[in-house]
């Protein structure tokens, strides 16, 4: 097993990575992935002090409706980017192979087409072509700890591509435009975003996911939505639940295939984008007649 070290890298996205000592994934290592990470024991991310950090992570008010008091910050916008920001530095995605690579996006298309429960190590080293005996080395925790990986990998791709669109809004309309920009052309262009909305879905009925993987959700996906809880601030929105109005408008962003016509061009997804602009800015005035500020 080989040991590689790498400096910080600026990824493509410009997300910047914080690696550290990583053990690779099936053999040789391939070309760093700034998005990807490993440390310690796990050939994708570690259970050393990087997961005690995660679990440690405090995301105050993330609850339903529970959203931070943005009167007292000077900039909310920037608040929030920076939580996000600090959010995603808990993970260190430097080198992975191939292999490795292949697995955290295949998985949840697995997940979805032959069901979660009839997942096994085995039936996804033979998806990879690999020996299980590899994949329990990497993952002990079996299916559930591949599950909860790929989810870290997924989210902070997303998330990285938020960061990098909203980094130079100048106002709060550019900023929200921004926001609706990525998560549409990303819910329309990459089919997984779909498939892990279903799996999610799933799991409210089934309950099959492992705790960490919803933990994680919650906070990242919690994050996210304070992000336009606090443009909504800065554009004049006054909600005692506010974030009732941020939970719908994501769930709108999120069916966009279901109102949004996108033929694979550039032009079809401004006017997605327009659209889902204006659809947003809407349902944030709509009155449900709870007490505004």
């Amino acid at each position: 097993m080989r040991l590689a070290s790498y400096k910080p890298l600026a990824g493509n996205d410009g997300a910047l990575t914080t690696p550290r000592d990583i053990r690779t994934f099936g053999g040789t290592p391939s070309v760093p992935r700034p998005h990807m990470a490993a440390t310690n024991n796990n050939p994708i991310r570690g259970r050393g002090k990087a997961d005690m950090e995660m679990s440690q992570f405090d995301v105050a008010g993330l609850g339903p409706g529970n959203y931070p008091d943005f009167r007292a910050a000077a900039s909310p916008m920037l608040t929030a980017s920076s939580e996000m920001r600090l959010y995603l530095e808990k993970f260190n995605w430097s080198c992975l192979s191939d292999e490795g690579c292949q697995l955290l996006e295949t998985f949840v298309s697995e997940a979805c087409t032959k069901s979660y429960r009839s997942l096994s190590v085995r039936s996804l080293a033979h998806q990879l072509g690999v020996r299980p005996s590899i994949l329990l080395r990497r993952f002990p925790g079996g299916v559930d700890e591949i599950a909860t990986e790929a989810f870290r990998w997924h989210f902070y791709k997303f998330a990285s591509a938020v960061l990098q669109a909203i980094e130079h809004a100048a106002d709060a309309e550019t900023y929200w435009r921004s926001l609706v920009r990525v998560h549409l052309e990303r819910q329309l262009a990459a089919p997984e975003h779909d498939l892990w909305d279903v799996l999610i879905a799933a799991d409210r009925v089934a309950g099959f996911l492992p705790p960490q993987m919803l933990v994680e959700y919650f906070e990242g996906y919690g994050l996210y939505e304070r992000m336009y809880a606090a443009a909504a601030f800065e554009l004049g929105y006054r909600f005692d639940d506010v974030g009732k109005f941020v939970k719908v408008v994501v769930k709108v962003l999120s069916a966009a295939g279901e109102w949004c016509t996108w033929n694979g061009k550039q032009d079809a997804m401004n006017s997605c984008v327009t659209q889902g602009v204006a659809i947003t800015r809407a349902l944030m005035s709509v009155d449900l007649g709870l007490n505004s500020r």
